[in-house]
This record gives C-alpha cells, structure tokens and sequence, in this order.
C-alpha cells in the first residue's frame, strides 16, 4: 500500500513525476508474464504457449473422466517447474517429486491452484479443495487448503511439502464447508493476489501480500433470487474470472444457468450478481469468459427424442455489456451451427464439453469422443473472444493432439499473463496492408489512456486518447504500439508489436449466396478465391468444394495471414413444374447447333431419369439415365442414316413426386 500512498502525494505536486514513479513502482514488482505458458491436462496432455503456433506438451497427467484439474506453474522464462493434479506432483522431466513418508493432504478428487509467493521466486503455494468421495468424507473434504513447496530451478527434485511436515495436518486451512471450485486473479495494485472460493451463500476471497496469505476472508453474499444458498453443482467446471480481473463466472448446473458476478479487485468484494438463462430443453456444460470481460461463452447440448436418445452439443456467445440480463440473453449467438452430434450405437461417441482461456487471449475447445475407436484428436479454437459473432474465428479442428483429450481442466491464475505491460493490448498481430487496425485494452475500468501507434510519418495521426482507436499503416513492416494506462491502482506502459503484412484482406467468392433451388437439385460450390489459404465450413469441412442439398442457413469461414472473413448463406428449395420439352428434330453435324438430340426440363433436376431412342425395328440405339447426356446420331461410333426415329422417356418429379413417362418421334436430319 505504500506504493498507492506515494501516488497520491505526487498527484498533488508534480504530475508528470507521478507517472514515472508509479510506472517503476507497478513494473519493478510485476509478476512474470510466462508462468503459464505450459499447460496439463487430461490423460497425459497438454499445450505450449512458448512456441508459435501453440504445441502440444505430453505430460503425465491422469485424467480419464472429469472433473479432473491440473494446475502448473513456470519460470519468468516460460520454462515449467512444476504441476499437480492435487495427488502428484510433477517437474518438467515429468518425474514425480517426492513426498515425505507419504504425508500427503488430499485422497479424493482435488481442484489445485499453483501461485507463486509474492515478491519470491523460488516458493510457491499450492492451493487446493477436496471432494467429499463417495463413502466416508477425507479429514479436508470441502475445505480450501494451502501448503508451501520450492524450487529454484527448474528440472529440480526437490521434497514436495516445504518445510518438511511432521503430520498429515500441515496445511493450512482458510475456509470449511466449502464448493470444490477455486480462482485467482491479481490486486489492483499488480502485485498481490486474491485466492477465491465459494461456500453456500456468499463468495469469499483471500489476500496475498509480501507478509503471506490473510485467513481473514473478504465475504461477498449472493442474493438466493440469483443463486441458491447450497453448495455450488458446476458439474466439471470451476468458477473462471476475466484476465482483466473485473468479472467472474460459473455455471450454476442445480438452476441450470450461467452465474455472473462483477468483481473489484481493489477491495475483493463482488457485486452485481445476476442469472443467465439458456435456451429451452437444453443442458448446461461449461462456461468461459473472454480476457477483457465482455463476451460470455458456454455450451450445452439438446437430448433428441428418438430411439438411441442422441445428444447435439452447441457452443453460445453472449454479449456481457449488452446490459441486464434480459438484454444480455437476447444477444445470443450460435457458433456452430448445425452442432456437434453424438451417439452411443455400436461405436459411442460422447462430448463433455470443456473451454479454457489460454495466455495468448484465445479459447480452446473440447471436442469428441469416440469409444472404442479413437474419434476426435483436435481442440477448436476462438480466435478472436472479445469480437461479436462471426467475427470470432471459430475454427472448429485447430489443434491437432495426436490423442483424444477428452476434457479440457486446467487451473491458473489467468490475470498473471495479462498485466498492464504485457497482452493488455487487443489486436489483430497480423493485420492486411488495406485495413486499419482496431486497438483496445482489456482492461475497462482506467480512467484514461494516450496512445502512440509507432508510425511517426503519420503526424497527428500517430496518437489518440481514445479507449478503442483505429490506425491505418502506410505499408508492410513491423511497428511498436505503446499505450500510457492511468488507472486508479497504477500507471503504466503497454506495448505490442504489430505486424503488417503485404497481403491484403481475403474475400469470399460472390458464389457464396442465398439460393433457391428446386426440389432434387444438389447446389455445386465452389468457393475458391484469391488471396485465400484456409476454407472452414460449418460442417467442419477445410475444403473449397462443397455439395448442398437441403435446406437451411450454412456459413464459411476464409483466411489467409491477415484477415478471415465469414460469409453466411442461406438455401431453400421450391416445387417446380419439372415440365420436360422434347425436339421434333436434329442436325448432327458438329456446327455447334442441334448436334445432341435430349429432353430439355424447366427448373428441375429428375429422378428415375431414363431415356431410349430406337431404330424402325425396335433395336435400341441410345440409353441414358443421366439427364444431361444426349443422342449425337451415332450408334457404336457409327453415323446412322437420315430418318425417323421413337424415343420414350420415363422420370419422376422430385418436387411432386409423380412418375412421368412420354414418347413419340424425332427425325434425323444431315
């Protein structure tokens, strides 16, 4: 608090002093901004934020069924010291660090939550809430619990419980009777901490500091007109607040609907709760919340009423900022639109659908499960969360694990990778030569901001005071961004690279439009186009060629380096005549007119086409059944003689479904 005194008495006496010392102040005591970039999670998973683009890191993890989460923590350098999923505790050689005689805090399902000390690099404390099991309770069943562990380097083989424990009750107990979900998000000031945690009728929430962890509890009562007074059923999920630390959500499965809270994380209090509803007849999985606090997403799924009692999983977006809750549900928005359909028949194919906010801002996904044949190896990604809509970038097979990851639980304090200096700036990194760049921060609470976009050439242009700016780069290159943030806990300096590319922004192909079609016809796509590299369909298909035939609103996705566009389209199909005209004559004689003797049909593609010409004597010397093909004069690549010929034709009307059938004469003429 020393450092928000200081502010103050500079305020009044020299401003521009006061920017530099509070700037030194936040930045001198900033936590690293790698220590999560190294992620476990499920049966032997994880990712690796440090390479571009993310990797996959193979870990030791256990996890078969949910709920089943694993926290890490790294070096400032984004090298991992450690993880736990609340049972083992891991290196980054995945060898498990030992436990003193076995004096260990936790039996049943745990939550972890690694944080490291304040102000000190080298312990760390391991948080954690227990299940109650199925039989007898543990000694910490539904406690939140903490002990300390160290390492000074990683790769070390240190003895887990540091100092070494006497007994079984060395941890510290914080709080009794509580849900098993646990979150941390950063102080205002940057530097100290809050661990946070639920208990029937009110959220509570814990301060670190440079002295340690205060037991004495910041309790936030819930009105039980949003959330009942009981313990929290998120299913597998966990309570998630916004890296900018100014709201936290979590499903509430007993009501199923989705808990929002507005947060302070100045004074630890929460505020403004309200209940989100879902849409009917439909079950609430998990939830996740974009970095800068305003777009909400969940998915959920519908049970189909039929025989084998199928499941069809969707993924929402909801606007946060839209206002009250009524107004908030009402900008729903659906990301997949024909859903993510499962069944168990024969083979079984599951989804238990998990979503996490990575460090680079963006939301990976869970997808399928398949039993006993391996079906989905992928996570999908939301490329762009705090965007509306379409824009998102919803890529539905982003990430290729090379196993199935079954579910998607990981624990971190997500605030720790978006500090005011480091990923506070929102933006496209890789924007196209021909289109401005839109600028942001993720947080929304500073009082001003003044903006320097790197491009001197561009005179006034080249700064704004403006909380969302747009600037248009004159050519290809990489440019500094810095934005001077004056907030109430702190001042300071963001800065991002932002690379412009020669491209320019990709289009989709104008054959991408609404249709209408006649009944039977299949719409042929095509939808290459310049300056694209990736195609992504609502059926998850990557390829620019598409089949459509049948009704409904479809949508494609196209990228390159710089941009993406979303073109969304709808089909719809009528019943025609299908009348179907055939000539009394032809002319065979390769001049590019009448050369083919067929019916012609309006508006329609037929079934059960066949068509038959025969000779005077009753042999047949052209059949099709394909309504395209025609009679060119010949019979075995022989001419045949001027005449008269009979044809019959048989094909049903797609639309009406009636059977047709029609004959009579044509004469061939040279």
């Amino acid at each position: 608090m020393q450092g928000m005194f200081l502010k103050y008495i500079f305020l009044k006496v020299n401003r521009g002093y006061l920017f530099l010392l509070a700037s030194m102040l936040v930045f001198n005591s900033l936590p690293a901004q790698k220590r999560n970039n190294i992620w476990a999670f499920g049966d032997s998973l994880g990712l690796n934020f440090n390479t571009n683009p993310v990797s996959v890191f193979k870990s030791k993890s256990l996890g078969i069924n949910p709920p089943y989460y694993v926290s890490s923590i790294c070096a400032p350098n984004g090298d991992l010291l450690f993880y736990t999923d609340g049972h083992t505790v891991w290196n980054r050689n995945n060898f498990i660090m030992p436990v003193y005689k076995k004096l260990w805090l936790w039996s049943e399902n745990v939550i972890p939550l690694i944080t490291p000390y304040v102000q000190n690099d080298s312990l760390y404390y391991i948080f954690g809430v227990e299940g109650s099991g199925r039989f007898n309770p543990p000694p910490n069943a539904n406690k939140l619990v903490y002990f300390t562990t160290k390492m000074y380097n990683p790769g070390d083989v240190e003895e887990v419980v540091y100092p070494r424990p006497a007994n079984r009750a060395f941890g510290t107990i914080l709080l009794d009777n509580t849900s098993k979900v646990l979150a941390g998000t950063d102080h205002c000031n940057g530097v100290d901490r809050w661990i946070t945690t639920h208990a029937p009728g009110a959220m509570y929430s814990f301060l670190i500091t440079k002295s340690g962890v205060n037991p004495t509890p910041i309790v936030s009562p819930i009105p039980v007109s949003v959330l009942a007074a009981e313990k929290l059923n998120v299913k597998y999920s966990n309570i998630k607040f916004s890296a900018n630390g100014e709201r936290l959500i979590f499903p509430d499965n007993n009501s199923n609907k989705i808990i929002v809270l507005d947060f302070d994380n100045l004074t630890g209090k929460f505020s403004n709760a309200m209940a989100l509803s879902i849409p009917d007849k439909q079950t609430l999985e998990d939830v996740e919340i974009s970095a800068d606090a305003s777009k909400l997403y969940f998915g959920s799924y519908i049970t189909e009423e039929d025989d084998i009692g199928a499941e069809v999983h969707f993924l929402y977006q909801m606007d946060l900022n839209a206002g009250s809750a009524a107004s908030i549900e009402q900008t729903l928005y659906r990301i997949n639109k024909n859903g993510d359909r499962v069944v168990c028949f024969r083979s079984c194919y599951i989804i238990r659908r998990t979503m996490q906010l990575g460090p680079d801002g963006k939301i990976y996904v869970s997808k399928r499960e398949g039993y006993p044949v391996p079906f989905d190896q992928t996570l999908g990604v939301i490329e762009e969360p705090s965007k509306t809509g379409p824009a998102i970038g919803y890529q539905g097979s982003k990430i290729d694990l090379h196993r199935m990851p079954r579910f998607l639980n990981y624990n971190y304090v997500r605030s720790g990778s978006f500090t005011p200096r480091e990923n506070s700036i929102q933006f496209k990194k890789n924007s196209c030569l021909d289109k401005p760049v839109d600028f942001s921060l993720i947080f929304n609470r500073v009082d001003s901001v003044k903006w320097n976009f790197g491009d001197p050439e561009s005179g006034n242009r080249n700064i704004s005071q403006l909380k969302k700016p747009q600037h248009q780069y004159p050519g290809p290159g990489t440019y500094t961004v810095k934005a001077i943030v004056y907030d109430r806990c702190f001042v300071d300096t963001a800065m991002a690279s932002v690379i412009i590319s020669e491209d320019e922004q990709v289009k989709a192909s104008p054959s991408i439009k609404d249709t209408l079609l006649c009944q039977g016809e299949v719409l042929q796509l095509n939808a290459t186009a310049p300056q694209t590299t990736q195609y992504f369909w609502d059926n998850m298909s990557a390829n620019p060629v598409r089949k459509i035939d049948g009704p409904g609103e479809y949508s494609l996705t196209v990228y390159n380096a710089c941009s993406f566009e979303v073109k969304t389209f709808k089909v719809a199909f009528k019943i025609c005549p299908c009348n179907s005209y055939i000539p009394t004559a032809f002319t065979p004689n390769d001049d590019g007119l009448n050369d083919v003797f067929k019916p012609v049909f309006d508006d329609c593609v037929p079934k059960e086409y066949q068509f038959q010409i025969y000779d005077r004597y009753g042999g047949i010397i052209f059949k099709s059944d394909k309504s395209t093909e025609g009679w060119d004069g010949r019979k075995s690549h022989t001419q045949l003689t001027p005449g008269i010929y009979v044809w019959i034709l048989n094909y049903r009307n797609p639309g009406t479904k009636k059977f047709i059938s029609k004959k009579g004469t044509v004469t061939l003429l040279r």
